[in-house]
């Protein structure tokens, strides 16, 4: 019972948003989070957009199963960079429980002893 996490350092746009848009369309079944952190000062607008907040993706008619990327401005956070941890790991205890309550799966607990 793996589940993986892909963090993107992007100082832009991704060239293709559309192929993009798909690529985490069909992401969303698998167990993986996509963690996107925009870093300088470009315009960051898809990446908003790819975060999925507030409209679910959906590329040819195929709707994301869930929500598993979270995107965060770097610059937003250089005043205050303790903030920054919280902000790139807010969505991800969901994103998990989501994926394996979707599936039936019950997480393995390891025990320390």
């Amino acid at each position: 019972q793996n589940y993986y996490i892909l963090l993107i350092l992007t100082d832009g746009q991704f060239t293709d948003i559309y192929d993009c848009i798909g690529a985490i369309v069909e992401a969303s079944d698998y167990p993986m989070s996509i963690i996107i952190i925009g870093v300088g000062n470009a315009d960051f607008t898809d990446m908003e957009r790819l975060d999925a907040d507030k409209k679910t993706l959906q590329h040819n008619g195929r709707k994301a199963s869930r929500d598993i990327v979270q995107f965060v401005p770097f610059n937003k956070y250089i005043s205050h960079p303790s903030a920054l941890p919280a902000a790139v790991l807010a969505e991800l205890p969901r994103q998990v429980e989501e994926y394996y309550r979707l599936r039936r799966i019950t997480p393995y607990l390891q025990t320390l002893q």
